[in-house]
């Protein structure tokens, strides 16, 4: 029934299985892969945490664990997961999962050590583990990655040479290479990567969702460009186009709802912001979004609801921190306020950490208050290849939503501590026409205006390692996956 595109008939087939061997796995593997693909993750958290902990069936159970966090990629979980297989039951397939997952994960942690600004160690990290990615899926994700700590012409190099040496080229390597084009913004390319994947048959639903993300973050990109040059309602015109054309698409509902949120329709935006949680119940732009409405309307229960149900999500979210900080300030609780900035800065990526203290721009929280800056003194100490990474960070966030006064205000901080003070003032502009009351945006205009007279030179600041991802479990046979 699956081969044949009928999720209904599979999944009243693989309720059948389960109900004639409630214990049996792999039908509750199947199953639960169907309602990730039809972002039902609710439903297939409850089906694996049925699987049993002990009995003959431990070692299969948690190989099934693993398989559904390498679905949702949470590899870490998944490698932990694989640990828990007897060593005398670990077969072929199961190794070979293992060492995918390692691949995976280590990938990951380079990109958050340049993420954290330690690029030194995510790209001697990315060379230990480049001989280990032998599939085009391991070296797409490790050409991302070292796109992100800042070595785009190496991503650019190993999935070229990738391509150009395979007669029929993968197609999950052309879809990470298209996403490495759209991440450049070598938008030539990328289209031409995009048409020649729309003539490709044969995709599986994960890679047609996939080719399906990269046309709609390709036309948020567009609609943040439309209203860059001034125009907002056409970019809110093609983006509920688009969401016309897709309706179930959560990131495309976050960002029409941020239209919505900029042009003060606090009712429609939370409609589609809920609609994406039902979706997609790890949505943090939802999240924020409906906690940043709540907060304006001064419904301060429902605000302080949402957050919760967020932290689950992610409790070490820094802004979502910022925002409970929020939440404690408006209720005069001004020591619980202080504790939760506190909390937050010390969750900042490494470019906030490393802000200057005092009489330069700061980078601040994607929230719907922005801090003022104090003035005082010359402007302090950057760190430039850690504010590299922040723009990445704000830059994605704004794809999510790019009607966000404050992540473009944040780009704009960024933009200025690098001087690139052109740049951040466009940004700071466009940040105010959609908050045109934040007085919290004019101030960072009035900072950019101070700093751009004073022309500070940036030095660099160091720090610690810290909140890394643990060291994965060692690879079990240290053969690299080729699959």
């Amino acid at each position: 029934a699956l081969s044949a595109k009928d999720p209904a008939r599979a999944e009243s087939l693989l309720r059948e299985a389960l109900v004639i061997d409630p214990l049996g796995t792999w039908p509750r593997l199947d199953l639960a892969r169907l309602y990730l693909s039809q972002n039902r993750r609710k439903e297939a958290r409850s089906l694996i945490e049925g699987l049993p902990a002990d009995g003959p069936r431990r070692g299969e159970a948690s190989y099934v664990r693993a398989l559904i966090a390498a679905e949702e990629q949470n590899w870490y979980d998944g490698l932990i997961w694989m640990e828990q297989v007897p060593a005398a039951e670990r077969n072929a397939e199961m190794t070979m999962e293992q060492g995918r997952l390692w691949v995976r994960y280590q990938a990951e942690r380079a990109a958050v050590h340049a993420r954290q600004g330690h690029r030194e160690k995510a790209l001697k990290l990315l060379g230990e583990i480049e001989p280990y990615a032998r599939s085009p899926e391991l070296l797409g994700r490790v050409a991302s990655a070292y796109s992100e700590a800042g070595n785009a012409p190496r991503a650019l190099h190993l999935l070229r040479q990738e391509i150009a040496r395979m007669p029929d080229p993968a197609i999950d390597l052309q879809l990470r290479y298209a996403e490495l084009l759209l991440a450049l913004d070598q938008q030539v390319e990328f289209e031409a990567q995009i048409d020649r994947l729309s003539r490709r048959s044969h995709l599986s639903p994960a890679q047609q969702a996939a080719w399906v993300d990269l046309r709609l973050a390709q036309r948020i990109r567009q609609a943040d460009q439309l209203i860059v040059a001034g125009d907002p309602m056409t970019a809110r015109e093609q983006l509920e186009s688009a969401l016309r054309e897709h309706p179930e698409h959560p990131r495309l509902m976050v960002a029409v709802a941020g239209s919505y949120e900029a042009s003060r329709e606090p009712d429609r935006a939370i409609s589609l912001y809920r609609q994406a949680l039902d979706r997609d119940p790890g949505l943090l732009a939802a999240y924020q979004g409906i906690v940043r409405i709540s907060l304006a309307g001064g419904r301060k229960d429902e605000a302080e609801r949402w957050l919760a149900e967020a932290m689950r999500v992610d409790p070490e979210s820094s802004d979502l921190h910022e925002l409970a900080a929020q939440l404690a300030k408006s209720r005069g609780q001004y020591s619980r306020a202080k504790e939760l900035s506190r909390r937050a800065l010390e969750l900042k990526p490494a470019a906030a950490e490393n802000a200057p203290a005092q009489g330069a721009l700061r980078l601040q929280r994607v929230d719907s208050q922005l801090r003022p800056l104090e003035t005082s003194g010359e402007p302090g100490p950057t760190l430039p290849s850690l504010f590299d990474a922040e723009r990445i960070r704000f830059e994605r966030q704004l794809r999510d939503n790019p009607f966000d006064p404050a992540a473009l205000s944040n780009l704009g901080v960024v933009a200025a501590a690098q001087g690139r003070y052109s740049e951040a003032q466009d940004l700071l502009e466009r940040a105010q026409r959609l908050a045109p009351d934040s007085a919290e945006i004019r101030t960072n205009l009035e900072r950019l205006a101070q700093w751009q007279r004073s022309e500070p030179a940036p030095t660099s600041a160091g720090r610690s390692l810290s909140k890394l991802p643990p060291e994965p479990p060692r690879l079990w046979n240290g053969v690299p996956p080729t699959s």
